[in-house]
């Protein structure tokens, strides 16, 4: 687009440029940052979730215990877990 604007008259121009400018502040969307710590709670939070929400056939407790000793997942011994447990549960 390779228009003169010349022409065209300074208050029209403003007009013009401030209707563009609002439209691309509506259209911005600010990315949102997270620190190393918030992202584990996240994904600790996920599998927890997901722990809580899948059918198990053998007691939650006895589960989190078995994956916090091997490691694969959650970290630290059981009783971390419910602490977490306990702070996400008055998150929602």
């Amino acid at each position: 687009m390779s228009r003169d604007l010349s022409d065209v008259p300074t208050d029209k121009l403003l007009d013009l440029f401030l209707k563009y400018n609002n439209q691309i502040r509506e259209e911005i969307v600010e990315p949102i940052y997270k620190s190393s710590q918030e992202l584990i709670e996240e994904r600790q939070d996920r599998e927890l979730l997901e722990e809580l929400t899948t059918l198990q056939s053998e007691p939650l407790t006895t589960k989190l215990c078995i994956k916090s000793y091997r490691g694969n997942g959650f970290r630290g011994e059981a009783t971390k877990h419910r602490k977490h447990f306990k702070k996400w549960l008055k998150k929602i």
